[in-house]
């Protein structure tokens, strides 16, 4: 999430019942842990997150999410 965030800060996150579009939230994915992304699109199927770093790619943002992956949205 370079260059809002980098490896190594630590964010305040806020578990709410809804998220929207353009919310950063925090992950906890299976093979990769916990993850910070921006949501870009949401579906019935799940969400659709996209990296702030448009330099990389991340295989994260190739898939739908469900949103109880989601930890919660930083907040801070």
């Amino acid at each position: 999430m370079n260059p809002s965030y980098n490896d190594g800060d630590f964010v305040l996150t806020e578990r709410l019942p809804k998220y929207c579009i353009d919310d950063v939230v925090v992950l906890k994915l299976p093979k990769l842990g916990y993850v910070i992304k921006r949501i870009i699109d949401i579906k019935k199927s799940g969400i659709i997150l996209k990296g702030d770093n448009y330099k990389l790619h991340s295989s994260v943002c190739d898939q739908v999410h469900s949103e109880k992956d989601i930890i919660g949205k930083v907040i801070s």
